[in-house]
C-alpha cells in the first residue's frame, strides 16, 4: 500500500515538523507501507497514488499560505488531504471542506491552558512573546492567550503580544516594560531558553521575579537549568496517528472524512516555581485570534537565534556516551581517565570529542565547552541532574 505525504519546505529551527515526519516515516515502516514523499512542498504528477488505491495524501505543513494552496490544490485534482499539523477551525473544523481530514495538535486549547496556569498561581499580567503572524501554529496560539485571558476575566491588550522580530531586540523591548508583567508565555522552547538567559544576566530572576514558559518538544529543555514549564508536544506520536488515520481510511472506503486531535501535555518545572494546577477546566467562548499585522523577519536572519539552536542540534546528535565524555571534559579530566570511565579507548574519546565540535561548527574544544556551560548542555560539572535538583 502506497502511503502518500507532501510536506512544506521549512526554516533551519523547524524541527518541529521534521519531527512529525519522522514519526510517519518511523510508523510506515512498522506497518510495511511504500512512503512516497515530496518534500520540495510541490505537487508532482506522479504523486497521485495508485489507481486501485484512494488518493489519500498527508499534508504537513506550518504556514497558513502553503497549507490553504496545498488543501485546494489536491482537493481540485481528485485526491483526499489528511492535514497533520496544528488544530485551526478553517482547515480542520465545521467550515473545512468535508474531503479535509486532519489530525492535529489543539495548540489552542494547550496555550489557554498555560494562561490558566499562570493565574491559578497569582500572576495575572501575561505577555505573549514571540508571536509569528504567518504561520498556522502560532495563530492557533494567540487564539489561546486571547481565549484563556477571557476565561479568567483579564483584559486582552495588543502592547501584550511581542511579535516574532530579531530575539536581542525583541527582549529590549520586553525588558523595557518588565515592571509590567509577572509572566510571560513564549510561543516556543526556543524563545523561552534565550530569553531566561537574557532575563538572570540582567538580574531578573525566574522564577521569583517573573514566570517563563515555552512550547514544544526540544530535547535540550531536559537539561536546562532552571527546567522549563512548558506544554510538551508529541509530535513523532502526531505523526503515527496521522498513518493510522490513513490506513483506516484506506480499508474503509466508506469513510468519507476522519479526524484526530492530540492534546498537549502541562509539564511543570523551576520557571514557574514547581507550582502545581489543578487542571480545572471551564467553558470559554470561542474566539478568533486578533489581527495583528507586523512583518515577520525568519529566524534564519537572526545570529542569536541560530545560536541557540545550536544547543537543540547538539542535544539530538549526542548519546550517552557524549554525555559522559563532556562530563569528564568540564570537570577536567585527561583523555585516559575518561576513556577509563566509560570503557573505550582514547582514541575513541578523540573522535566523538571532534564530532561534537563539529555538528555545531565549533573551532576548537574550547568553544565546545563554553558553549555546553553557557547553555547548560546534557548536565553540570560532575553532578547527576537528579541528585542536583534534590
Amino acid at each position: 500500500m502506497n502511503l502518500n505525504l507532501i510536506s512544506e519546505p521549512v526554516e533551519p529551527e523547524a524541527i518541529w515538523i521534521g519531527d512529525i515526519v519522522d514519526g510517519i516515516v518511523r510508523e510506515s515502516m512498522k506497518k510495511a507501507l511504500n512512503l512516497v514523499a515530496v518534500t520540495d512542498g510541490r505537487i508532482h504528477d506522479h504523486f497521485f497514488g495508485r489507481d486501485d488505491e484512494r488518493s489519500l495524501v498527508l499534508v504537513v505543513g506550518y504556514s497558513l499560505a502553503w497549507i490553504n494552496e496545498t488543501l485546494q490544490n489536491l482537493t481540485r485534482i481528485g485526491c483526499e488531504p489528511i492535514l497533520v499539523s496544528i488544530y485551526d477551525s478553517r482547515f480542520c473544523g465545521k467550515n473545512a471542506d468535508s474531503t479535509v481530514s486532519f489530525a492535529a495538535v489543539n495548540t489552542t486549547s494547550a496555550i489557554r491552558e498555560l494562561v490558566s496556569y499562570c493565574v491559578a498561581n497569582e500572576r495575572r499580567n501575561i505577555a505573549l512573546f514571540g508571536f509569528h503572524r504567518d504561520t498556522v501554529g502560532d495563530i492557533a496560539k494567540l487564539t489561546g492567550y486571547a481565549e484563556g485571558l477571557q476565561l479568567n476575566g483579564i483584559a486582552f491588550s495588543r502592547n501584550n503580544i511581542y511579535s516574532r522580530g530579531k530575539i536581542a531586540l525583541l527582549s529590549e523591548q520586553l525588558m523595557s516594560k518588565i515592571n509590567s508583567y509577572d509572566a510571560v508565555i513564549c510561543t516556543n522552547d526556543l524563545l523561552a531558553i534565550y530569553l531566561i538567559d537574557y532575563f538572570e544576566a540582567r538580574g531578573i530572576h525566574v522564577p521569583d521575579d517573573i514566570f517563563v514558559t515555552g512550547f514544544g518538544n526540544w530535547s535540550v529543555v531536559k537539561s536546562l537549568r532552571p527546567g522549563l514549564t512548558r506544554m510538551y508536544t508529541d509530535l513523532g506520536e502526531l505523526g503515527a496517528l496521522a498513518v493510522r488515520m490513513h490506513q483506516y481510511m484506506q480499508y474503509n472506503p466508506q469513510i468519507r472524512h476522519a479526524s484526530s486531535v492530540l492534546e498537549c501535555v502541562l509539564q511543570i518545572s523551576e520557571s514557574t516555581g514547581f507550582l502545581p494546577y489543578g487542571g480545572q477546566k471551564s467553558e470559554v467562548r470561542q474566539l478568533s485570534a486578533p489581527s495583528l499585522t507586523e512583518s515577520t523577519p525568519l529566524y534564519s536572519s537572526d545570529s542569536d537565534i541560530m545560536e541557540v539552536l545550536k544547543s537543540e542540534l547538539f542535544v539530538r546528535g549526542s548519546d550517552e556516551i557524549d554525555t559522559a565524555i563532556l562530563r569528564g571534559i568540564l570537570d577536567g579530566l585527561r583523555y585516559q581517565d575518561i576513556s577509563e570511565n566509560v570503557c573505550i579507548s582514547e582514541s575513541t574519546v578523540k573522535y566523538r570529542l571532534a564530532r561534537m565540535q563539529k555538528v555545531c561548527g565549533f573551532a576548537d574544544r574550547q568553544e565546545l565547552i563554553a558553549f555546553a556551560e553557557k547553555y547548560r548542555i546534557l548536565l553540570y560539572k560532575g553532578a547527576d541532574i537528579q541528585n542536583d535538583r534534590a
